[in-house]
This record gives C-alpha cells, sequence and structure tokens, in this order.
C-alpha cells in the first residue's frame, strides 16, 4: 500500500497554464458575467470567465451566515425581472435546476398605528385592500397602476434589453404614440412629485415611495419619475429562486460550462493588457496571462479603467470623466436571524405570508424623511423591509430552525457597534411581529464592500441613479452601448446601461454588441416584445 506523504503541485495535477490563449474573457462571474459568457460561448467562442472569489454569482450569494445548518441570501433576494429576461427562456434554465417562485402576497405596509395596505399579484387584489381608504383611491390606485404597468411592458422592460437611444432621438422616437407620450411627461417629474399628484392617501404615498426609495432612487430627484412605474409594479411580481438566488449563477455556470467555456475561481484580474490603442487580454494576480482579442469586464466602469495597462488617447477623456463617478448614495445594512418558529404579525395574522412587509413609517413624510437624511449620510434605523425567507424557501434550514431578515437602508459604512444596530432593528419589527431570536448576524455596506469588490461603498448597482449616470449616459455616452473606444474593451456590468439590481439586462447588450462587432452568428432572436418595442421606437 502507497502512503502520501505530500505532493508537488507540478507533479500532482496540469495546473491552469502560466499563458492561454481564448476568444474572449469575461472579468467578474456575477450575473450579467455569466450572461455575457454563455452567450458568448454558446455563439461558439472560447470563453474564460475570471472570478475573484472562490464562489460564482457575485450578488446571487446563498450563503450559511447563520452558522451551523441555517442560509440566507446575503444579497439579492427580489428578482423582479424573471418574467422578462432573455436568458432564462434562451436558455431552459429551468431544465437545469431553477424554479422560480412567485408569492401571490408581495408586499405589505404596516404603518405604526396598525392600519395596514396590501399588494398582490393581481391588480384587483392590491385594489381591494386600497379600498380600504375609500373607492375613490381604489380607483385612482387601478388607473395609475394600470398605466405604469404598460409603461412597463411596452417600453421599460424592453429597453432594459436594447442599447439606449441619444436622449434628443428618443424624446422624438417617443412622441410617435400616446404612451411614450405619456411616460416623457412623467419620467421629467421626480418620484415625489408623480407619487403626490396620483394619490390623496397618506399611507399608499408611503408604501409606493418606500418601494422607490429603497433601491436607491432619490424620491425628491427632478428626472427620475420613469423608475416609478418600474419598481412600482415589478415590485408586484418578484420572484424567488427555490434553494436560493446562488441556484441561478449555478444554472448559468452549468450551461457555460456546457457550451465549451471555463470559469477560473480565485482568479483576480489584476490589469487589462492594452497594446497599441487595443486589447490583447488579463494578467492575473497570480501572474498567469490569458491572451484575448475580447475582454468583457462586468466591474464598475472605473474599476475597469484603473486595471488597463495603457490609455489610449482615443479613452483619456473617458478615464478621465470617470474619475467623478457617484457611488450609490445609501446601501443596506441587514440583520439575518434564525427563530425556533415563524414569525407573526400582531396587527394580523394573514401578513405572516408576506414575500415582504414594510414596517416603521407612518406616512409619506416619514418616508421623505428617512430618505432625505440618508443622502446626509444621517443613520437613525426606524424601519425597513422584512422578508420570512423560510415561508418561501424551507430548504434553507437544515435543523428546523425558521430563517428571517430585516433589512433596511443605511449609509456607508455604518459598521460601528453592528451588533446594537441589528438589536435595535429586531426591536423595531418586534413592534409589528412576535418571534424569538436563537442567533443573529448583522451585515453593513461596510461587509458588503468587502465580500463584493465590485460594489465600493456598498453600492450594489455599482453606481447612483441619477439623470447623468442613466440611460445614454451610463456610464458614459460613449460607452453605453457597452462598446468602449478601446478596440475589443466592452463594458458588461451593472454600472452600464441600464443597470442593476439582477436585471440581465448590461450582460445580454454586451453579448450582442460583441457578436455583431465580431460578425459571429447568433442563433438567437430578440423575445416579441422587444421586437415590438425595436419595430416601433428603433
Amino acid at each position: 500500500m502507497r502512503v502520501f506523504t505530500g505532493y508537488k503541485p507540478k507533479d500532482f495535477l496540469k495546473e491552469f497554464p502560466e499563458e492561454f490563449e481564448c476568444d474572449a474573457v469575461v472579468v467578474g462571474a456575477g450575473p450579467n458575467g455569466l450572461i455575457s459568457a454563455l452567450y458568448l460561448a454558446s455563439a461558439g467562442l472560447k470563453v474564460i470567465v475570471c472570478e475573484k472569489r472562490y464562489e460564482i454569482g457575485g450578488g446571487l450569494a446563498t450563503e450559511e451566515i447563520l452558522f451551523p445548518s441555517n442560509l440566507s441570501n446575503t444579497h439579492a433576494v427580489y428578482h423582479m425581472m424573471v418574467d422578462y429576461m432573455p436568458v432564462l427562456k434562451d436558455f431552459k434554465l429551468d431544465e437545469y435546476g431553477l424554479d422560480w417562485i412567485k408569492p401571490n402576497s408581495q408586499v405589505s405596509f404596516i404603518s405604526q398605528d396598525g392600519f395596514y395596505l396590501t399588494f398582490h399579484r393581481m391588480v384587483q387584489d392590491s385594489k381591494d385592500s386600497v379600498g380600504k381608504i375609500s373607492i375613490e383611491e381604489a380607483e385612482r390606485f387601478e388607473g395609475n397602476f394600470r398605466l405604469w404597468r404598460r409603461m412597463v411592458d411596452e417600453i421599460l422592460a424592453p429597453a432594459t434589453y436594447v442599447p439606449p437611444l441619444p436622449p434628443l432621438e428618443m424624446i422624438e422616437k417617443f412622441q410617435r404614440t400616446d404612451i411614450g407620450k405619456k411616460f416623457l411627461d412623467l419620467a421629467e417629474k421626480s418620484p415625489a412629485e408623480i407619487i403626490d399628484e396620483s394619490f390623496k392617501s397618506e399611507k399608499l404615498k408611503a408604501l409606493i415611495a418606500y418601494l422607490v426609495g429603497m433601491w436607491g432612487v432619490d424620491l425628491e430627484e427632478t428626472g427620475m419619475g420613469f423608475m416609478v412605474p418600474l419598481l412600482v409594479v415589478r415590485a408586484t411580481q418578484k420572484c424567488y429562486p427555490y434553494g436560493g438566488s446562488h441556484r441561478f449563477a449555478s444554472s448559468l455556470a452549468r450551461k457555460i460550462i456546457g457550451a465549451g467555456g471555463l470559469i477560473l475561481d480565485n482568479a483576480e484580474v489584476e490589469k487589462i493588457l492594452v497594446e497599441g490603442g487595443e486589447i490583447k487580454g488579463v494578467q492575473l494576480t497570480d501572474g498567469r496571462k490569458i491572451f484575448s482579442k475580447i475582454v468583457a469586464s462586468s466591474l464598475p466602469a472605473p474599476l475597469t479603467f484603473e486595471k488597463l495597462t495603457e490609455i489610449p488617447d482615443s479613452a483619456k477623456e473617458i478615464a478621465e470623466s470617470l474619475k467623478q463617478w457617484k457611488w450609490d448614495k445609501w446601501s443596506f445594512f441587514t440583520v439575518h436571524f434564525t427563530s425556533p418558529n415563524p414569525p407573526h404579525c400582531k396587527v394580523n395574522k394573514e401578513l405572516d405570508k408576506f414575500f415582504v412587509s414594510i414596517v416603521g413609517f407612518s406616512d409619506f413624510q416619514s418616508v421623505l424623511s428617512y430618505f432625505g437624511k440618508l443622502k446626509e449620510g444621517k443613520f437613525t434605523p426606524v424601519g425597513g423591509h422584512f422578508t420570512p425567507e423560510s415561508l418561501i424557501d424551507e430548504t434553507l434550514s437544515r435543523d428546523g430552525k425558521f430563517v428571517s431578515f430585516l433589512q433596511v437602508c443605511a449609509p456607508y459604512p455604518s459598521d460601528k457597534e453592528k451588533e446594537k444596530i441589528g438589536k435595535e432593528l429586531l426591536d423595531i419589527l418586534s413592534d409589528y411581529f412576535e418571534f424569538e431570536v436563537d442567533m443573529f448576524v448583522c451585515e453593513s455596506p461596510k461587509d458588503i464592500e468587502s465580500r463584493l469588490a465590485s460594489m465600493p461603498y456598498g453600492s450594489i448597482k455599482h453606481g447612483d441613479y441619477t439623470p447623468s449616470q442613466m440611460g445614454y449616459f451610463r456610464p458614459t455616452e460613449e460607452c453605453s452601448s457597452s462598446a468602449t473606444p478601446i478596440k475589443g474593451l466592452y463594458l458588461c456590468g451593472a454600472s452600464s446601461y441600464p443597470g442593476g439590481l439582477i436585471i440581465g439586462g448590461p450582460g445580454y447588450i454586451a453579448a450582442n454588441r460583441i457578436c455583431d462587432d465580431l460578425k459571429v452568428q447568433k442563433w438567437w432572436q430578440p423575445p416579441d416584445y422587444i421586437r415590438k418595442f425595436l419595430k416601433e421606437y428603433y
């Protein structure tokens, strides 16, 4: 019998070579990087994905942070664009262990005086809840919601997966249709203006304002009104991948490998090699080099340009402008916890089953005030959104415990006295729900930054949502279609158009642009709703 006493790596297995050549390198194995890589590999390109961490998925993370035996989704939980993402149908990901759950009970808002409202998958059910305020307010809600849903279905959703139009061209083309004109009128306003003009009830205004502000949208910023239809309508259609958000990432990864692609973990890209104004490949922190004519980076644009070995004259102005990039105004502070039994709502046990319960606010002004203070860097926890994860996914616990979290919007870093803040948040939640805490773990914006280097300052969207960093200007007008002035360099992450929140748009747009530039035949076609949009407005 041979006794194994140790080995030399080079003798025991073949390491990845010091130098390698492929068609395309994708930097970062987050959702957009994986989506880009999958389309490129399936088109016949030799693709390598380089991921800094030992775990792929980026924000698609399901981790055993409540050790032992209890997992929680540490980042993405609410998947709002599942009904539209082309990658899901193009690659039939349901055949690879991806099973989406869409709860009927989507959002509850429980005010400090015990009054509550509920939003559901069906607009009529939501209208019935608003009817507790008045018949007139219920009619206003239904009318606005149906209009907003048309804007999402006909404009915002398809626009998520095609390159943006320059502003003047967009205005001219959207003027062609009645719904386009209404969209333009709404887009010019601030979210707060739209909400205040559309409804009378302070409670309903507060609920809708929170659904918009929680994602880092400044409620009082003019020109951000278009986010109201998107975030409110899709808040009623959120999905969750059974088994945790990481199931989405693992399904994409299996498809990439099946298409002949390669994923390297613990492979941080230190440099993006540029020579003569063209991409030559990447160099990893361990010195290995991967040569390619294409590099698609899912890192934020400022971090991507920092890794370039040289910046050609054609890109120097862009590189300089990216130094002024604005990161997210606020991030999330989350307390994950286990309890022996499911939490029960003190107001109405029917509210136990909601995917999201918003607590701690009394009226529209209380929401505006909270987010206003966050802009100033002030953090006084008063409320947030609560999700009983085990209610949706019993697989998260292996010892019979119940996993939940309460998440609040918080400025960076918010990591001092984390345990104290966590206890304060649990105390706030206890005003609305009955539960017994076995253990809890807190995650601050600084923890987000530490885990995911692509999110400086806890920037979950890779950069602030503001008119100068949205649409045709995300990240710059020269790069908003994913291509850059540097031949072979593409941007495919959330700092690119259309933005973040696990929507799959940046990855899809980049893959299409790369294939078009390389004149590689694409076997896939845009879905019907995108083709209709292109015919109408492009």
